[in-house]
This record gives C-alpha cells, sequence and structure tokens, in this order.
C-alpha cells in the first residue's frame, strides 16, 4: 500500500509541476513581446512582411498584432492560416496587385485588373480565376512553410 501511496504522490507532484509550467508559459504572454510563446513567430513575421502592403490594407498597421494575438494564444494552424488568407484576399486591390503579383509570379497589370473587379464584385473570367487562384496556392505554399518552421 505505502509503493501505491508514493505512486500516487509522485503522480500528483508531476501534475503540479505541471501547471505551474503551463501557468508561467501563460504568464510570460503578458510580457511586451510575448515572452516564450513568441518563439518561432519570427519565421511568420518574415513571410507576412513579403504581403505587408496587402495586410495593412485589410487591417491597418497593426496587422502584425492581430496576427500575432492568434499566435499567442495558440489558435489552431489551420485557423490561423485560413485567416490570413482570408486578409490577403480582402487586401488585395489595385493598388495592392503588384506585390501579390510578384510571390505568385503572375503579371502585375492583369493581376490588377482582377483585383479591381472583385472589389467591384465583377465577375471574373477563367483566366482571371486561374490567376488569383496561383497566386493563392504561392501564398498558401510560403505560409505552410512559414508555420512549418515556426513550430
Amino acid at each position: 500500500m505505502e509503493k501505491f501511496d508514493n505512486v500516487l504522490a509522485t503522480i500528483a507532484a508531476m501534475g503540479g509541476l505541471g501547471l505551474a509550467a503551463m501557468a508561467l508559459v501563460d504568464a510570460l504572454k503578458a510580457i511586451p513581446g510575448g515572452g516564450v510563446s513568441r518563439i518561432g513567430f519570427s519565421h511568420i513575421r518574415k513571410v507576412l512582411r513579403l504581403f505587408d502592403k496587402v495586410l495593412e490594407r485589410a487591417v491597418g498597421k497593426q496587422w502584425e498584432a492581430v496576427i500575432m494575438a492568434h499566435w499567442i494564444n495558440g489558435r489552431d494552424r489551420d485557423d490561423q492560416v485560413s485567416a490570413i488568407r482570408s486578409l490577403i484576399r480582402l487586401g488585395l486591390n489595385t493598388d495592392t496587385a503588384a506585390q501579390l503579383a510578384d510571390i505568385g509570379n503572375v503579371d502585375p497589370v492583369a493581376l490588377g485588373k482582377a483585383a479591381g473587379k472583385l472589389t467591384k464584385g465583377a465577375p471574373l473570367s477563367e483566366d482571371e480565376i486561374n490567376l488569383i487562384g496561383r497566386v493563392e496556392a504561392a501564398v498558401e505554399a510560403r505560409l505552410d512553410a512559414a508555420f512549418d518552421l515556426a513550430e
């Protein structure tokens, strides 16, 4: 019976240590910069700066803080990538198309025209849909790589 008590005491002690470690990590999130929760975000930031004009158009100058909030709070990776893709789609317009055209290796003028149609809600041609799809695929590949490195 004494061995059983020792096992229970050990399990309780490990559980308490785990709880204390989780509390410490959560407390460090309040430190400017996010403490250990910020580790890995530099890989994501590096890729996001490729889309900085597009993201700024979508949510303003504080776009990085918006995305960092999802990272620090441990939002599911797929949800984070999906949110970023949505913001990029939201920020795509004739002024920001050139930045994304470079990423997707597509013609900036053609992407600008397609972006103009998106902004106005006009129907897109099949070529324009394919063009935007190509850009989205390039963006997603870079985001996946950034999150892989960050994790």
